[in-house]
């Protein structure tokens, strides 16, 4: 049979039904995608059982802050649309396209798998031109080990895809490279040449990169400009920045663009960047400077250049800094400047800790984050007002962390790593004051979310010494604990009763384990 001679209604019937059936073969990939897109930068959005226990006068906390109930929720990803059912459509019926036009919510996230010959869903672009400013592209490697594409495919593929998508750019809300060979990657500066205020999310990453540097620095294509070298940030026809929320660079990339472009920094004023992500990295440190490993100062120089000029939210995920014979020199290195508004620091290893805080000065203001870490031991002051540490275990050494930071609010979200033996070394007992350490000598504010580990006993003999008249450090203002907690204790339930009256102390806490009913306790 002739589909091109069946009526428009049977075809309208048919194009219905495509979408169940073709939604199927790539549902697994989908999902993956979405899981990956979900974990790097969810906002933990402040929230709880009782509104009136998770706030407390004059703590601001973090864009970050640890969820505490969506934590208790099952995370489902949610579906996207088919995307490859475009090039379907097209090749059973050219017609089709009329109706393809009139279901703009085919074209809201396209998805090309580099495994396949991209060409069918180029050509559907012809069509898009009706559909508004609401497309989402990525660009996915294959994942399975016995389907890596060898670099010219994929890079030929990848271009082909860029020059289609370049007249499509200033209509789309957000772009994500995913490739396998860094040498594929698209000229950065040529997406931002026709970008407008509508694309609010970039990203390129690679999961191979070259190992001869003067490739990632000259020779690569990622980023080769048009126009004499400069970057030109703002599309043609808009006279608006580009409103860019999220950047999401892996550090060979961003190093190459620095060192490549001196107007580099064009790239954050002109499109006004809110967060800013650099992901994976293996340096060495000035100790140990292996062949074709990057130094972590070719990150924090220009990292000292942007927060002259740029003051927003940076990222810094699965960054790995390689272990040196001999300690590093502040007084002879590079001192970084890190004046960020939020700082997330998740998946880096213990020696880049040592590195980048003896390297980098982190403002106080700034609301520093920190995910998935086990600390080394640090010989350098930490002074950083406000913390958050989230998810963080029990091995994580987090007495490590409490010797140097010197900050005064500290807040724990989902973490075990508050044991009763971790609140015992934080509120400075006699044994370690007889050892020469002080933990948290400034921390005036505790917040526990979600937290496990630790019980009301633990608790209770930390707000003791804390608040105690032998405290010699900046007594507590304010405890907030929320969470499935185990059952207060008789004589702790009394002593907090009895003893947080008259203190400049005020304790909230969620006790679920009463027959799963939530029960408040306050002590003020």
């Amino acid at each position: 049979m002739n589909i091109q001679k069946l009526s428009p209604e049977v075809l309208n019937c048919i194009f219905e039904m495509l979408p169940d059936i073709l939604q199927k073969d790539h549902w697994t990939m989908l999902t993956e995608r979405a899981k990956r897109n979900a974990g790097l930068y969810e906002r933990f959005k402040q929230d709880s059982v009782d509104s009136d226990s998770d706030s407390i006068a004059g703590v601001s906390l973090s864009a970050y802050t640890y969820d505490e109930s969506a934590d208790r929720e099952e995370k489902v990803p949610t579906a996207l649309p088919e995307t490859s059912f475009p090039a379907a459509v097209a090749r059973v019926c050219r017609q089709w396209s009329d109706i393809l036009s009139k279901h703009p919510e085919y074209w809201e996230n396209i998805v090309f798998d580099l495994r396949e010959n991209p060409n069918d869903l180029i050509n559907c672009f012809s069509w898009t031109e009706h559909l508004g400013s609401s497309i989402r592209v990525s660009i996915l490697a294959p994942t399975e080990v016995d389907t890596k594409l060898d670099p010219i495919t994929e890079q030929s593929r990848v271009s082909r895809i860029t020059r289609a998508l370049v007249p499509h750019i200033h209509r789309c809300l957000s772009i994500d490279f995913a490739v396998t060979h860094v040498s594929s990657l698209p000229p950065l500066p040529l997406i931002y040449q026709h970008a407008s205020s509508s694309l609010l999310n970039l990203k390129l990453s690679a999961k191979q990169f070259e190992v001869v540097q003067t490739d990632l620095i000259g020779n690569q294509p990622i980023t080769t400009v048009t126009q004499a070298g400069a970057l030109d940030m703002i599309h043609p026809t808009s006279s608006a920045p580009t409103m860019l929320s999220d950047l999401v660079l892996h550090s060979e990339i961003f190093i190459s663009l620095t060192q490549k472009y001196h107007d580099w920094l064009q790239l954050f004023v002109k499109t006004e960047v809110e967060l800013f992500a650099i992901l994976d990295g293996v340096f060495s440190s000035p100790a140990n400077p292996s062949p074709n490993i990057r130094s972590i100062a070719e990150l924090l120089e220009p990292l000292d250049q942007l927060f002259k000029v740029w003051q927003g939210d940076l990222i810094l995920e699965d960054i790995s800094v390689l272990e040196g014979n001999s300690p590093l020199d502040p007084d002879t290195d590079l001192i970084c400047s890190i004046t960020a508004k939020n700082l997330l620091v998740s998946k880096s290893n213990q020696h880049f800790w040592s590195s980048f805080f003896a390297l980098a000065e982190v403002a106080h203001d700034t609301q520093l984050v920190i995910m998935d870490t086990i600390f080394p031991s640090m010989p350098h002051i930490i002074d950083v007002g406000y913390v958050e540490l989230v998810g963080i275990g029990p091995d994580s050494k987090v007495e490590n962390f409490f010797e140097v930071w010197d900050g005064d609010c500290l807040l724990g979200g989902g973490c075990s790593c508050f044991t009763d033996s971790a609140l015992d070394i934080l509120s400075n007992n006699t044994e370690t004051l007889d050892a020469g350490k002080v933990y948290g000598i400034s921390l005036s504010v505790l917040i526990l979310k979600g937290c496990t580990g630790f019980t009301s006993t633990g608790l209770r003999k930390f707000i003791e010494r804390r608040i105690g008249i032998d405290n010699l450090w900046s007594p507590l203002a304010d405890v907030l604990v929320t969470g499935d907690l185990p059952v207060i204790l008789a004589n702790d339930r009394e002593w907090f009763s009895e003893n947080l009256g008259g203190v400049n102390c005020h304790l909230s806490w969620i006790d679920r384990s009463r027959a799963g009913r939530p029960t408040k306790f306050q002590w003020h």
